[in-house]
Order: C-alpha cells, then sequence, then structure tokens
C-alpha cells in the first residue's frame, strides 16, 4: 500500500494550489484583464495555529502575487501565503455581486 505524504502548514501560512485566473470568479466578481498582479489557489492546507482563518480547506481565494513563497514537495509545485494576505474567497453560497468604481 502505498503511503500519501501531507503536507500541514506552520505559524500563520495556508498551503496552496494555483489556480488559473479567469475574468469572473464563481461568485461573479469581474477580473480585468490587465490585472497581473492578483493569483488565485486552492487551499490546501490551513495550520492549526490561525487563531481565525480567512480561508478554509477546499476554498478558492485570490490574494496578491507579491506575498507568495513557492514550494516543491515531490517534485509538485504549491504555494504558501500568510492568513492575513487572502483578499477573497470565492466559494461563499450567497455572495453579491458589488460594483466598485475605478478611478480613472
Amino acid at each position: 500500500m502505498e503511503s500519501k505524504l501531507i503536507h500541514e502548514p506552520r505559524g500563520d501560512y495556508l498551503l496552496l494550489e494555483e489556480v488559473a485566473t479567469s475574468q469572473r470568479t464563481s461568485s461573479g466578481l469581474f477580473m480585468p484583464d490587465n490585472n497581473d498582479a492578483l493569483m488565485k489557489g486552492l487551499v490546501l492546507g490551513v495550520s492549526d495555529m490561525i487563531d481565525k482563518p480567512q480561508a478554509k480547506k477546499g476554498e478558492v481565494i485570490l490574494f496578491h502575487k507579491n506575498v507568495v513563497l513557492r514550494v516543491t514537495f515531490g517534485g509538485k509545485p504549491y504555494i504558501m501565503i500568510r492568513n492575513e494576505h487572502v483578499l477573497l474567497t470565492e466559494n461563499q453560497d450567497n455572495a453579491e455581486i458589488v460594483k466598485i468604481p475605478v478611478a480613472n
């Protein structure tokens, strides 16, 4: 029987798998094409040392690409970010679309 390695983040980190970005999030939020600064990731693990996690395992989150720590386990790439860097969770069933004015 093959054993599977489980990676559990420590401190105030979340372990993510990068998700390809699209123009709209599953909750309907529009993401402009020129927004290269944001990334999406699937939460694979949340440190048990975090009192108030901003996301939970299985959620897709949005975060700024400048806050990522890229790691590789078993030849597979992962991303780690701090709990405080979660900008948005996509898996909210009753999320409302809110229009935010953009300064020119």
